[in-house]
């Protein structure tokens, strides 16, 4: 079994993470999104830097880039005007 770490694109509230994350381990999604919340809130700093991390790191489930990829791109496109 090949199971991946990807962001969702059609489980999404801001870019995919705890969709992905949720997919990934065969919960539900609101479930890791609670969790997510709970740990950003609980654990300081590093529960807040966690899912910026992550969206850094994971690329979508259709193969699209990373967030890191993204952001890249948008900074040479902005740089070319």
């Amino acid at each position: 079994m090949d199971k991946k770490l990807v962001r969702s694109t059609s489980d999404k509230f801001l870019a995919g993470v705890c969709g992905g994350l949720a997919k990934y381990f065969g919960i539900d999604a609101t479930l890791v999104r609670i969790g997510a919340v709970l740990i950003a809130l609980l654990i300081q700093p590093i529960g807040w830097m966690l899912y910026p991390a992550l969206w850094l790191l994971m690329p979508t489930d259709n193969g699209g880039p990373s967030g890191l990829a993204q952001l890249t791109d948008w900074v040479k496109q902005s740089n070319r005007r």
